[in-house]
């Protein structure tokens, strides 16, 4: 999902550029456009962990002692979807070094994080697989975070939107562990992940320029 919203975006971030000759404005796009993929991926996380997670133990119960990880990799992702549009609108503004320097510290923390798990592990069930999918969702949020930073730096007017960004990611963190925590109880998960995401689908769809929208589906 976040890689359908980034493809269409990065386009608007190079017209923007050209049209305006102003970085701060394709900053200003890849932030609204994080926020956008953010409220998204609370949805889709919760649809992964509250449905798609207990399907999948359903229908091949092979695959459930691995499914313990579900909820520090799907935060992995979504981090990584949320920064998907920060770094076009880097790669835009010309800043690509330092884009990829913040990617590369990334990975080596979650590298770094797998080697200290299981050095001189003896774990045989995969107890050990939460604690690496955790480190994994902390250096992707790293990520997200180095990318914000580097979006909005000194430029105080992206100072709103880089922080409800930060919301958005502590409260689908928050979340996905809630529900990672409750698997297995019965119904609590999808009852939670019902609640969880009344916030979320609202916002978005005070976001979405429904007129356009509209008028959009009537020409075609």
């Amino acid at each position: 999902q976040s890689n359908l919203v980034a493809n269409v975006i990065f386009p608007r971030l190079g017209e923007t550029l050209g049209r305006t000759s102003d970085p701060a404005a394709v900053l200003r796009l890849g932030l609204r456009a994080a926020e956008v993929v953010a409220l998204g991926m609370v949805l889709c996380a919760a649809a992964l962990l509250a449905a798609g997670v207990p399907l999948v133990e359903w229908l091949l119960p092979a695959y459930r002692p691995g499914l313990v990880a579900a909820g520090g990799l799907v935060a992995a992702a979504a981090f990584q979807g949320i920064s998907m549009p920060l770094r076009y609108a880097l790669l835009t503004t010309k800043r690509i070094w330092p884009m990829l320097a913040v990617t590369g510290v990334a990975a080596t923390l979650a590298l770094a994080g797998g080697i200290g798990v299981l050095y001189g592990s003896q774990d045989r069930l995969g107890a050990d697989l939460i604690r690496i999918s955790w480190t994994s969702g902390g250096a992707a949020a790293f990520l997200l975070m180095a990318t914000l930073a580097l979006c909005s730096g000194r430029r105080r007017e992206l100072w709103g939107t880089a922080a409800r960004v930060v919301l958005i990611t502590v409260y689908l963190a928050a979340g996905v562990w809630l529900l990672q925590t409750l698997r297995g109880h019965g119904w609590w998960p999808a009852a939670l992940a019902a609640v969880w995401c009344v916030v979320p689908a609202w916002r978005l769809g005070m976001l979405v320029d429904w007129r356009n929208l509209l008028r959009s589906s009537d020409r075609d």
